[in-house]
């Protein structure tokens, strides 16, 4: 299996970024992918998570846009 992320993305608070994932060995539509962001030294935080084989989502209330 491997995973290739995009790269670190420093934004302003309230702007938005774009994450994305390239995956290869794998049925990457069986799985959920999940993002976790990481600030030293907060700890990590969840950001949310997609269905590739349906496109469900789920986020962390915290990320959300409107």
């Amino acid at each position: 299996v491997q995973l290739q992320q995009s790269g670190a993305e420093l934004v302003r608070p309230g702007s938005s970024v774009k994450i994305s994932c390239k995956a290869s060995g794998y049925a990457f539509s069986n799985y959920w992918m999940n993002w976790v962001r990481q600030r030293p030294p907060q700890g990590l935080e969840w950001i949310g998570q997609i269905y590739p084989g349906d496109g469900d989502t789920d986020f962390n209330e915290k990320f959300k846009t409107t």
